[in-house]
């Protein structure tokens, strides 16, 4: 009896650290680090504008200029307007409200 118990307990060692975790997945934009230093992210008012930081200063950009809103992809796609704060950051106005996901 002891025997088929230390059995059973094996085999449920077995398959609970034999089980895969799920990689994490990561958002995308991990994957332009070098270029972006920080973006708004986590719980935000539909109505609040995205704010982009660049790691670096791209010349000829004033504060408060318009830029083309054609340089930042939204998914679902949405209309907005795109302006930069300073050499830095970048501010994306939604002409409408945000869709939570």
């Amino acid at each position: 009896m002891r025997i088929k118990n230390h059995l059973v307990l094996l085999l449920t060692f077995i398959i609970v650290f034999s089980c895969k975790k799920k990689p994490a997945e990561t958002d995308n934009i991990f994957k332009y680090r070098d270029y972006i230093s920080y973006t708004t992210s986590g719980l935000v008012s539909v109505t609040d504008p995205i704010k982009i930081s660049l790691a670096e200063e791209v010349s000829g950009w004033e504060s408060e200029q318009s830029i083309d809103a054609k340089i930042v992809k939204t998914h679902p796609y949405t209309q907005g307007k795109l302006k930069a704060l300073n050499k830095h950051t970048l501010l994306f106005t939604p002409d409408e409200n945000l869709e939570p996901d």
